[in-house]
């Protein structure tokens, strides 16, 4: 259990990852509000829980919902054939206007490997994967570098995980790279992938502890 108790704005809680990181944070006894579209998709009950239907592209309905917590965790995402405005960048404008409303520093939110061409990047990211989701990762891309330049009055940290699988929690201490867009290793590296279970660990380890301000950071 962690000892520095969160409340928890939680984004995209109805996906993969975001499933993975509410069971978690309430095990380790955060409270949580789940930000959702889709308030049905949650079939958790728990104390420490609260549901709300959210706007992710409405300032007033984000900043209604944030009201009591002291950290945000994102795990929005989204599909290469999704038809929706810009997710990324869009709705990170939104929750970074809702937490400086509400005086959040703390927050948390994921991309992915390849994000920007790197020379250490392995064979399989930077000729398969950076054209297979190009349109994915620039638009993380695009989000990163909202935070990195105009968001320097936030504590945030941007988490870069690789591919990711649903295997179970290993709890395993991630590989960690600072201001990488992978985690450099040779193009036949026996894995580019981790539990999801994993990367929520990891973020929510994050959140807790403070760690890796105003950084992004590879993770394996």
């Amino acid at each position: 259990m962690a000892s520095k108790k969160l409340t928890v704005a939680l984004l995209g809680a109805t996906g993969e990852t975001g499933l993975r990181t509410l069971e978690q944070l309430l095990h380790r006894g955060h409270c949580v509000r789940a930000l959702v579209r889709s308030p049905h998709k949650i079939n958790t009950k728990h104390d420490n829980l609260s549901v709300l239907k959210t706007d992710m592209y409405s300032d007033e309905s984000v900043k209604a919902e944030l009201e009591g917590c002291n950290a945000v965790i994102s795990c929005l995402g989204t599909r290469a054939n999704n038809k929706e405005p810009p997710l990324y960048l869009n709705t990170m404008q939104v929750i970074v206007k809702a937490m400086r409303e509400k005086e959040i520093k703390r927050i948390v939110t994921m991309t992915s490997w390849g994000t920007y061409s790197d020379p250490r990047s392995p064979f399989f990211v930077e000729y398969f994967m950076r054209k297979i989701i190009a349109s994915i990762l620039s638009s993380m891309r695009e989000m990163e570098l909202f935070l990195a330049g105009e968001c320097k009055d936030l504590d945030f940290t941007v988490v870069r995980p690789p591919g990711l699988t649903q295997g179970s929690l290993t709890g395993k201490t991630a590989r960690v790279e600072e201001e990488a867009a992978c985690v450099p290793q040779g193009w036949c590296a026996t894995s580019m992938s981790m539990p999801r279970a994993d990367v929520a660990k990891f973020m929510i380890e994050c959140a807790e502890d403070s760690c890796y301000l105003k950084k992004a950071v590879a993770i394996l």
